[in-house]
């Protein structure tokens, strides 16, 4: 249990850190090192085939949910409804809107 508890920790941590610095191409790569890396400690402590492909692919699913959790997070900019809306256009608009509406 501790063996899948540390896993699924790395996995996060990596996750998060790819989002931090890395783009989307980053995270196939890390899905593959994962995946290599979890079959081959699974397999020294003594899993099984269906219990060690569950745990890799848990690994993976954890990874890539950090990953876009922390993205969205960091391109989270200024939330467009809280803008106040006045009722007087501004001066770069590009079409006569004043018009239209009588």
């Amino acid at each position: 249990m501790t063996i899948i508890l540390t896993l699924l920790l790395a996995s996060t941590i990596l996750g998060l850190l790819t989002s931090l610095f890395y783009r989307i191409w980053a995270v196939g790569l890390l899905s593959v090192l994962i995946a290599i890396l979890s079959a081959l400690v699974l397999h020294f402590f003594g899993f099984r085939l269906l219990e060690g492909v569950a745990v890799s692919v848990l690994c993976l699913v954890v990874c890539q949910l950090a990953y876009w959790v922390a993205s969205l997070r960091l391109l989270k900019g200024t939330d467009l409804s809280e803008d106040e809306i006045d009722g007087c256009p501004g001066g770069e608009r590009e079409q006569d809107v004043d018009d239209e509406n009588r």
